[in-house]
């Protein structure tokens, strides 16, 4: 039996995998002896991108350990296929990892559908520790320890931006923590209109490259982003914000 899993529906139960977030080495981003131990004996895959979760698994084993698993994609395919198949693995036995392209599945990434459908059909769910961006920037914003809100992606039109600016100072107000993500091509702009909407007074933070070589982390009141504007190394990257009341 797979280390972890349940003693019903034959021991088999859902792996939830974290896979690498940067460019630092797989085997640093993630606790390698567990990964390796609890993974060696899983064959089947739901996964967001099969190549990226192939690539992935040929670093931690070999291609030839990629060529004895199945995979199929919860994105390419319909619910109903992934979820008839991921019951028949099960059914059969067979542990099943859950895989995204980067970071762990659920968040923001694809993979939240799966975990649920895995807690309906009684099958035990086993997280497997590793990076998760929204976490690595609240732990370092110094907003941890309050009440947190994660908001994923904001409106990007600016009225809806303009809303979700408004809603944000609220619960600024009511003691919450807020964070939300924006996409490399959009950022530079989504920051210019964040430092614009938002008070002097509050502390912004922004992520970006998180668990890579050149990783930048910098919180500051939005009084002195604008100063400073111009100097911020913002560049194409998935990025996570943050504000606080400073």
């Amino acid at each position: 039996m797979a280390e972890g899993c349940a003693t019903s529906l034959r021991g088999a139960c859902l792996y939830v995998i974290a896979t690498p977030i940067g460019d630092l080495p797989w085997h640093d981003q993630v606790a390698a002896s567990r990964y390796q131990a609890v993974l060696r004996s899983v064959r089947h895959y739901l996964v967001e991108g099969e190549r990226v979760a192939k690539r992935f698994l040929a670093r931690v084993f070999s291609p030839q350990f990629v060529e004895e698993c199945t995979f199929l994609s919860v994105v390419r395919s319909s619910p109903l296929e992934w979820q008839n198949a991921f019951w028949q693995w099960i059914q059969e036995g067979n542990s099943v990892g859950l895989m995204s392209d980067a970071g762990y599945p659920g968040l923001m990434d694809p993979g939240a559908e799966v975990v649920a459908f895995a807690h309906r059909r009684g099958i035990r769910v086993v997280p497997l520790v590793g990076p998760s961006s929204y976490l690595l920037a609240a732990v370092c914003s110094g907003f941890a320890g309050r009440g947190w809100l994660w908001l994923g992606y904001l409106p990007r039109d600016r009225s809806g931006l303009s809303g979700a600016m408004h809603r944000i100072r609220r619960y600024v107000r009511e003691g919450f923590a807020c964070f939300w993500m924006e996409t490399p091509y959009r950022v530079l702009a989504h920051f210019r209109e964040v430092v614009r909407i938002l008070p002097d007074s509050m502390a912004l933070m922004v992520a970006q490259r998180l668990l890579s070589r050149d990783q930048w982390i910098r919180v500051q009141e939005v009084r002195a982003w604008r100063r400073t504007e111009g100097e911020a190394p913002i560049g194409r990257a998935p990025t996570i914000l943050g504000v606080w009341q400073g």
